[in-house]
């Protein structure tokens, strides 16, 4: 059972070693498990909303869409747009630009 401020997950039923006796998650498990959710965080928010500039549309407004769209509270939403720019701004400092190299002047 999940205690107050941790999130519940599913653990695969297996023939030989049925989730009813086998539930239990050491402090590694847990953490390789915390790790992998921030990864797919990341990877899942990255791949979302690099390229928004093309949508014509702030990043703000990108990001609370993609939160509503992934069913995380707007109250986050300045958060989830800072640690984006945080990882947008390590590819900078590591000279990986992967922003849009060329305008668009008809505008």
């Amino acid at each position: 059972m999940c205690q107050p401020g941790e999130i519940a997950i599913c653990i695969p039923d297996s023939k030989q070693k049925p989730v009813v006796t086998y539930n239990h998650l050491g402090s590694h498990a847990r953490a390789a498990v915390a790790d992998c959710i921030e990864d797919t965080f990341r990877l899942q928010l990255w791949h979302d909303l690099n390229g928004y500039e093309t949508l014509h549309c702030p990043l703000l407004k990108a990001v609370r869409a993609w939160c509503q769209n992934n069913g995380i509270s707007i109250d986050y939403e300045d958060t989830v747009k800072m640690r984006f720019q945080r990882m947008r701004n390590a590819y900078l400092k590591s000279g990986i630009d992967l922003r849009r190299s060329s305008r668009d002047h008809s505008k």
